[in-house]
């Protein structure tokens, strides 16, 4: 039995017509996998500030959705306080860590998904954006063409061989600036900002191509036609969404241990954390899955 959280850290009350897209793909292609017996858990961390929302614009499932998962867990501002505490009591951490682990930010809302999953007991964790849908785009002919995604069994096949998967991108790329080049702002000049900001993701010729582009990415048709996921050893970084992470509960631990990156390894909890397999034997994989932001 495998034990998935899907997890959404959002603020828009669209988070559901993404979900149910994953959802109904899922419910059509689960039978491909007769071996696996998987049960879902749903995780979202919302905040009701960022769209001037209710709660109930989160919590108020339909039927169809709710019967999809064993157990479904909303963090909101009033529960969340909650966590922290739990936090502080069986961790050796102090309240100043814990409060900026648990910031009011986006990064803050998914550890709070984080957490409860692995207080829930989750094997794997499959982190989910609220404006990207379960579909690859490619670019034929000046042609859109849209096809279906298996997400969900794309990295449930390669995350048991990695520490966490990461699914590829396409769609819309926000924000890109849409600039006219003069004498007095030369494209060397802005190419020069580009690179003092740029990381592991972001850089100069992928800013330049998607200017090009008016901010749209399209899926790669080879990728799409071998199926077959990339191996990174040693990654630095990868894209927030659709990104599964594997669990595996250990009994000794310590205390978050901030690194050079501006990363943490998460190296806490009392008797239920977490530890990433090492990655020169258990290497990130992207999987061969897309979602497209809309």
């Amino acid at each position: 039995m495998i034990r998935l959280g899907i997890g959404f850290a959002t603020g828009r009350r669209n988070f559901r017509k993404a979900l149910r897209s994953y959802l109904m793909i899922w419910n059509s292609v689960k039978h491909t996998m007769p071996d696996c017996e998987v049960h879902l858990s749903l995780f979202v961390a919302y905040d009701s500030n960022y769209r001037n929302t209710q709660s109930t614009d989160f919590t108020n499932l339909s039927q169809d959705i709710v019967d999809s998962f064993d157990h479904i867990v909303f963090l909101g501002s009033k529960n969340i306080p909650l966590s922290m505490q739990m936090l502080i009591q069986k961790s050796k951490l102090d309240k100043s860590e814990v409060e900026l682990l648990f910031n009011s930010g986006y990064s803050g809302k998914r550890i709070s998904v984080l957490c409860a999953a692995l207080l829930n007991h989750m094997d794997y964790l499959l982190f989910l954006d609220d404006d990207e849908y379960p579909l690859a785009v490619t670019n034929n002919h000046d042609l859109a063409l849209w096809s279906g995604q298996r997400v969900f069994c794309s990295h449930l096949q390669e995350i048991e061989k990695a520490d966490y998967t990461n699914g590829y991108h396409c769609g819309y790329f926000s924000p890109i600036p849409q600039l006219r080049f003069t004498e007095s702002l030369p494209e060397k000049s802005f190419r020069l900002f580009i690179e003092a900001i740029s990381n592991d993701i972001i850089n100069w010729k992928h800013i330049r191509n998607l200017m090009k582009t008016h901010g749209v990415t399209y899926a790669s048709t080879e990728i799409l036609s071998r199926g077959v996921p990339e191996e990174v050893p040693y990654a630095q970084a990868g894209s927030g969404t659709s990104r599964c992470m594997f669990f595996l509960p250990i009994r000794n631990t310590s205390r978050v241990v901030w690194n050079k990156s501006k990363r943490f390894s998460f190296r806490f909890f009392h008797s239920w954390q977490i530890i990433l397999r090492k990655s020169a034997s258990y290497p990130y994989r992207v999987s061969s899955a897309n979602t497209a932001k809309m």
